[in-house]
């Protein structure tokens, strides 16, 4: 009976960590099509600038560079890698937190952010 229990705990536990990588990688593929819209933009605002100067315009770069900086792409690329970067983190403390105390990936992760003072997410 000991041994049942112990293999149910165990594999509710590992559900728990596979629960928890999976919304890892949901904000994987979130945090990738945002900055790869950046990048797309910034690519169609630089060959737009070349064409310009292509055609003797001498205010293409600082138009390119005034543009980016108001729609923020670079900001919004770093505000992205930064979120992924937090969750893989916080995945690596909560799966280990899941794994040995048998709670769940929202217990952990609220576990995790009150002792950090960091609340991102509850849930990773």
């Amino acid at each position: 009976m000991l041994v049942t229990s112990t293999v149910l705990s165990m594999s509710a536990n590992v559900q728990a960590a596979l629960d928890a990588a999976g919304k890892v990688v949901k904000k994987q593929k979130i945090c990738a099509t945002k900055v790869e819209q950046c990048v797309d933009q910034l690519l169609q605002l630089v060959s737009a600038a070349q064409a310009q100067q292509a055609s003797g315009a001498s205010t293409a770069v600082p138009q390119l560079l005034a543009e980016v900086e108001r729609l923020g792409l670079t900001k919004e690329m770093n505000t992205q890698t930064k979120e992924l970067h937090a969750t893989i983190t916080k995945l690596s403390k909560v799966g280990l937190l899941t794994l040995r105390t048998g709670m769940n990936s929202t217990q952990a992760g609220m576990l995790i952010c009150h002792k950090c003072w960091n609340c991102v997410d509850a849930g990773v």
